[in-house]
């Protein structure tokens, strides 16, 4: 699958994720046979990179400004930290949106040194990890620059079979 296809599907199925708990400003409606991304109403079409920064929070304004200079309209992320709020508060300020990525266990024996995560067998493990989620969704679903969440980076590609 394409890097685009791949993230046009990531927005499109995980739009909706946890729909129940904010005002949606994302949504996708039917367009003729197909879908179209709305965001407050207005197509939108992303334009996207992946991005983790060049040097961190203190240069996420100057990255917002070159990529947004570039045509740039969407950033996506692995997962959350301690650098998401600067990274959405430049995004924002440069108008641009957030795939938000909420980063889940690979559960894989030798991706990411997280070889003894067992999907199937760890009800405590899947059950934090669902915690851990729910509470960056409610910690960054306010903020006007996320588009959408991201759940898990390859998560599906890299389990146990």
């Amino acid at each position: 699958m394409t890097t685009a296809r791949s993230f046009a599907t990531g927005v499109l199925l995980l739009s909706v994720f946890l729909a129940w708990e904010v005002e949606a400003r994302t949504a996708i409606v039917r367009a003729g046979e197909g879908w179209q991304l709305m965001v407050d109403g207005q197509a939108y079409v992303a334009k996207g990179v992946t991005f983790s920064g060049s040097g961190g929070p203190a240069n996420f304004d100057r990255d917002c400004e070159q990529l947004k200079s570039l045509g740039v309209n969407t950033l996506r992320t692995w997962g959350t930290g301690d650098e998401t709020p600067a990274l959405l508060d430049a995004a924002h300020e440069h108008g641009l949106r957030v795939l938000v990525g909420l980063w889940l266990r690979p559960g894989r024996a030798g991706m990411e040194k997280d070889d003894a995560f067992d999907y199937v067998r760890d009800a405590k493990g899947r059950e934090a990890q669902l915690q851990a989620t729910l509470a960056q969704v409610r910690r960054f679903k306010d903020h006007p620059a996320v588009l959408a969440w991201g759940v898990g980076n390859e998560v599906i590609l890299n389990s146990q079979g």
